[in-house]
C-alpha cells in the first residue's frame, strides 16, 4: 500500500496536471493589473521574520523536454520530483497537512509545473490558478505584472478560510511554469515574501 505521503503526492500531481491541461485549451478573459512589482529577498525582513537564504537547489523534468530549477532554504524536507511536477515543503508533515488543508504554524507547501504548450501568461493564470485556488477555497486577487529574472510574469494571491495562496506564472519560450505556494491562513502575510523569493529563483530551460 502506498504511504500517505506518496498518495498525497500522486493526488496533487493529478490535480496539478489537470489544471495545466485545461490551461492549454481556451482563450482567457483574465484582467491583468499593470502594477509592476518584484521582491528579491534573501536578506529582507518582514515584521520580526528574517527571510532565510535560499541555499539549496533542486531541478526536475517538466515532464516534456525541459527542466525546472528552483532554490529554497536549507532544513526543508526532501523535495518530491517526477510526473512533471516539483514539490517543496518545510517538513514532511506539511505535505500531509496541506492535503488536509490544515497547515500549521511555520509550514509552507509549494508546487511547480509547466504547461504542455504555450498559452499566454494570462491564459495560464486563468485556466490553471483559478481551478487550483477554487479547490483550496481561496479567491485570488486580480493578476498583476511581475518581473522574474528579467522576464514579464504574473502573480496573484489570496487568503481563504484555511490557507493562503500565492500563484505565479513564469513564462518560457514555448511553455510557461506555474508556481503555487501555500501557508496557513494566519501566516500568509508573514511568509509571502519568502514565497515570492522562491518563485523569483525559478529558472526554466526548455
Amino acid at each position: 500500500m502506498l504511504n500517505f505521503k506518496r498518495r498525497s503526492a500522486l493526488f496533487l500531481v493529478g490535480l496539478l496536471l489537470a489544471v495545466l491541461m485545461v490551461a492549454c485549451g481556451d482563450s482567457a478573459n483574465t484582467q491583468v493589473s499593470t502594477t509592476a512589482t518584484a521582491t528579491t529577498a534573501a536578506a529582507t525582513t518582514t515584521s520580526s521574520f528574517a527571510l532565510p537564504s535560499l541555499t539549496e537547489t533542486v531541478s526536475a523534468s517538466d515532464g516534456l523536454t525541459g527542466t525546472i530549477t528552483v532554490k529554497y532554504p536549507s532544513g526543508w524536507g526532501k523535495p518530491i520530483t517526477g510526473g512533471g511536477g516539483l514539490f517543496l515543503f518545510t517538513t514532511d508533515a506539511a505535505s500531509q497537512n496541506f492535503l488536509l488543508r490544515t497547515l500549521k504554524s511555520g509550514e509552507l507547501y509549494i508546487q511547480i509545473a509547466a504547461t504542455n504548450n504555450r498559452p499566454t501568461i494570462a491564459e495560464t493564470m486563468d485556466f490553471s490558478a483559478k481551478p487550483y485556488s477554487t479547490e483550496l477555497g481561496v479567491t485570488l486577487s486580480t493578476p498583476e505584472a511581475y518581473k522574474l529574472g528579467g522576464v514579464d510574469g504574473l502573480r496573484a494571491s489570496g487568503v481563504g478560510t484555511k490557507v493562503g495562496l500565492l500563484a505565479v506564472v513564469v513564462p518560457g519560450a514555448k511553455r510557461s511554469v506555474i508556481f503555487f505556494g501555500s501557508t496557513s491562513k494566519e501566516e500568509y502575510s508573514k511568509y509571502e515574501p519568502l514565497l515570492k523569493a522562491i518563485a523569483e529563483s525559478i529558472t526554466y530551460k526548455e
